[in-house]
């Protein structure tokens, strides 16, 4: 598990970075949840690339239907919460057919936790990708300690315990976003 620091590139915006970071990552069929924000979608369409969006109401979903109707780009959109319990039978449709899942953006409406890590794994297909961004836990915000090879090593523990065997984890990225304070994109791939 690669887990380099890098700071932001001035004349590049966080929303750029953060897609140069998760591009080499990227296969397939691709769904953003919570795309709501506007936080990568323009990298992707600037990019050539296609995309699936989502957001967790239908009030969302037809913002995006608007924004981006007729962009060829756009496969879908779709609506999921990764908070349902019922996540299998209500979204049968969508269960195994994606290869790369992400949420870069840190809205708290969708927060990442043990059951949206389980639903997020259901629209994986075996070696998929899943992307997150993370704040940057444990020795950060408990005081634990200051020594950033310790932060990272209690943050990659939270990781691996979040992630649980379903997933192993390829590379975190530690940056500081604006809005987020320190953060950590996580790529793991399906199990």
């Amino acid at each position: 598990m690669s887990t380099d620091q890098l700071t932001i590139p001035a004349g590049i915006t966080a929303d750029e970075w953060m897609f140069d970071v998760i591009r080499p990552f990227i296969k397939g069929r691709t769904l953003e949840i919570g795309s709501g924000n506007d936080v990568i979608i323009s990298s992707f369409l600037k990019n050539n690339l296609p995309i699936h969006l989502s957001d967790t109401d239908w009030e969302g979903c037809e913002v995006l239907i608007q924004k981006y109707e007729g962009n060829s780009l756009v496969r879908s959109i779709h609506k999921v919460d990764l908070h349902r319990s019922d996540f299998f039978s209500a979204y049968s449709d969508r269960i195994g057919i994606f290869e790369t899942v992400f949420k870069l953006n840190s809205s708290k409406q969708i927060p990442i936790d043990e059951r949206a890590i389980a639903n997020a794994n259901l629209l994986l297909k075996q070696g998929g990708h899943l992307i997150v961004l993370l704040p940057a836990y444990t020795a950060v915000y408990t005081g634990m300690e200051e020594d950033p090879k310790a932060i990272k090593r209690h943050n990659r523990q939270f990781v691996r315990s979040l992630l649980g065997q379903s997933f192993e984890v390829q590379q975190t990225q530690y940056c500081n976003l604006p809005g987020t304070g320190l953060s950590v994109i996580v790529i793991a791939s399906k199990r």
